[in-house]
């Protein structure tokens, strides 16, 4: 028995695969404020990756690049001992003629571990799985950084 879809559900979106290749240009920077009980820090590391390719097809993005933003932010309190470790949160893909960037922010461990991977040259591609671009932006789903990319 197969079921019927009602005419007012909307068909699940599709998922886009982006594929690119890290380029040597990693840039960090890092934040830290405090206030009474609470410190709040913020590390972020951007690097451009160049396009290789978008599925489903996306030709005008092959071959251009893309801005990656991977943030890491911590809160300390004093009060509680308390410290509050950051979940990731991937934030969205953006696609268009003049902007093409990524952004999420990482749990610290696994950004100072992909901090000095990118800078030291060992990670070479970037992949990212996101949602059907809606005016240019969908959210991000997943990403996969890796010294090779997989082989069809």
């Amino acid at each position: 028995m197969t079921k019927k879809r009602s005419k007012n559900r909307k068909p699940p979106d599709e998922e886009y695969h982006l594929q690119a290749r890290i380029k040597q240009c990693v840039t960090s920077s890092y934040y830290i404020s405090a206030s009474d009980d609470v410190s709040n820090d913020e590390a972020i590391l951007d690097f451009l990756a160049e396009i290789i390719e978008v599925t489903p097809k996306m030709p005008q993005y092959v071959g251009v690049d893309i801005n990656c933003s991977l943030m890491s932010a911590r809160t300390y309190r004093a009060n509680n001992n308390g410290l509050s470790l950051g979940n990731p949160l991937l934030l969205y893909m953006r696609l268009s003629r003049d902007i093409r960037l990524f952004s999420a922010y990482l749990p610290s461990d696994v950004f100072w571990a992909l901090s000095s991977d990118l800078k030291d040259g060992r990670l070479k591609h970037v992949e990212a799985w996101f949602d059907k671009p809606r005016y240019g932006s969908g959210k991000l789903r997943s990403l996969y950084f890796s010294e090779e990319p997989d082989p069809e």
